[in-house]
């Protein structure tokens, strides 16, 4: 195991890259980015934050304590958000267009006398 002196080293230094990767994401060059490029910056960043997390616990958490989920679980819902291969958004068939309609997606759609 490092010592924890090597391991404050690696965290300086990871927060120097993530404060790069926030300045960047903060600048008109990132909006002049394509959007998967876009994307991998953003999923380093919260891959980064999680990476600086594990550190600062491995660094303080003298107690051993197991590990906290519910701290690491924001920064991967919210790379899902970011990610291309996201199904968040998809219209995989849960919306069709107006113009897509048609006669028979409207068939048997009748309420009975059981709806409220």
């Amino acid at each position: 195991m490092k010592i924890i002196e090597e391991l404050k080293k690696e965290q300086y230094d990871a927060k120097a890259k993530l404060h790069e990767l926030v300045e960047l994401i903060n600048s008109d060059e990132f909006y002049g980015l394509s959007q998967s490029r876009k994307n991998i910056i953003v999923q380093r960043k919260v891959a980064l934050e999680m990476y600086l997390n594990s550190l600062t616990k491995e660094i303080y958490d003298s107690e051993g304590s197991t590990f906290d989920m519910s701290s690491a679980i924001w920064p991967m819902l919210m790379s899902g958000i970011f990610s291309s291969s996201s199904s968040f958004g998809s219209t995989s068939g849960a919306y069709k267009p107006k113009e897509e309609l048609s006669e028979k997606d409207f068939e048997d759609t009748t309420l009975s006398d059981h709806a409220v």
